[in-house]
């Protein structure tokens, strides 16, 4: 059978700390899907991070995770790469997990090179949230501004390592508040 999608709620920061998703996380659906659009800090150089609440008022669920990218540079040199970068995992953390290593704000310039509506785009996954029995897994894949030296795409996953539920999830920046919009969608 096909899967649908469900759209669950859609929020837009204008100059907000956090966008935090408090409800809709639930035994409805096996997997939620979240999008973002236009995401971007208020403050040059912060990192787009998260983090999952279990039950508690903290979004301190302890996760392990990986990170890997690929990156084109455009104004220090004209090199690429493509690594792992293990600065980004988490092993048995409640750290907050960071998508992002520094971003540029939508309004700065480097080396004469203006970055207009420099943002971070692309999506995320989470599965069976409200499972009692295992660890809660998810994966992300995203676009995003690297300093403003060039383009660098992203892919993290990890596990929730909790067999409580997991109600809630918490989307901030390092520094400075965000702006953008993110959308969370259930999935039949």
């Amino acid at each position: 059978s096909a899967k649908s999608m469900v759209l669950l709620s859609t929020q837009t920061a204008s100059s907000s700390a956090t966008i935090s998703f408090t409800s809709g996380i639930d035994s409805t659906y096996k997997e939620y899907i979240f999008k973002f659009i236009n995401i971007h800090p208020a403050t040059n150089d912060a990192i787009f991070q998260f983090g999952f609440r279990d039950g508690s008022t903290a979004y301190d669920a302890t996760k392990t995770s990986t990170y890997f990218y690929a990156q084109q540079h455009i104004i220090w040199d004209t090199g690429a790469t493509l690594a792992y970068d293990t600065s980004r995992d988490l092993a048995q953390s409640t750290s907050p997990h960071k998508f992002t290593t520094n971003m540029a704000n939508s309004t700065q310039s480097a080396g004469g090179n203006n970055t207009p509506g420099a943002n971070f785009a692309g999506e995320f996954i989470l599965y069976n949230p409200a499972s009692t029995t295992y660890v809660k897994h998810w994966t992300s894949k995203y676009s995003y501004n690297f300093y403003l030296a060039g383009a660098r795409n992203g892919f993290s996953a990890g596990y929730v390592n909790t067999t409580s539920a997991v109600n809630a999830i918490k989307f901030y920046s390092s520094s400075g508040n965000i702006e953008g919009t993110i959308k969370m969608w259930g999935i039949k």
